[in-house]
């Protein structure tokens, strides 16, 4: 914890277009769980997918910022209730073109709003809106992190009053009950 203060001014100070470096301080921030970080990786979120590009000859320093925000999508589920602020800017990726951004968006979700449920005795609304907007997604993990996150906010049978119009295009059968807890929906 105490090389936050180092981690913070570093991301920073790092021009955007330096995406190693960035997602490992992103990552660092995110195991630290440290608070101060949400206006930052909230930040990154808001910039566009591609930064123009700098002329450098490391190869480290790339043009698209999509590895950096899927970081910063999974450090603020780590940071839990203190990203609160931040669900506005999550929920606009629930129709982003990454598979794995979705993917992580799902899971940070379910954890932002499992904290928002317990700490405040109720959920934002956007939270819940951009879910099933990812349970839309014809990709299977995408839908089973999707339905993961609706079952850590309680809302199980939610789910299972859904018609699944889609759900052909992603094979119940294959998902693992035991693991996932999707029992209900494999049979």
């Amino acid at each position: 914890p105490r090389s936050t203060f180092g981690l913070l001014g570093a991301l920073e100070r790092f021009p955007l277009s330096c995406s190693k470096l960035r997602e490992n301080i992103i990552y660092a921030l995110g195991c630290l769980r440290e608070e101060k970080a949400v206006p930052l990786l909230t930040a990154i979120l808001e910039k566009a997918d591609e930064v123009p590009a700098e002329p450098r000859a490391d190869q480290d320093c790339l043009r698209s910022l999509v590895e950096q925000k899927i970081e910063a999508i999974w450090a603020l589920g780590k940071i839990g209730p203190a990203s609160f602020p931040a669900i506005p800017a999550l929920a606009r990726y629930a129709g982003h073109p990454s598979m794995a951004i979705r993917t992580y968006l799902a899971w940070t979700l379910g954890e932002i709003g499992r904290a928002q449920k317990e700490k405040l005795g109720g959920l934002d609304a956007d939270v819940v809106i951009a879910l099933l907007q990812l349970l839309k997604t014809k990709n299977r993990q995408v839908f089973e992190e999707t339905v993961s996150a609706l079952r850590q906010i309680s809302l199980p049978e939610f789910v299972h009053s859904l018609y699944l119009y889609h759900a052909s295009a992603v094979s119940l059968q294959g998902f693992l009950p035991a693991q996932r807890g999707l029992y209900e929906l494999s049979e």
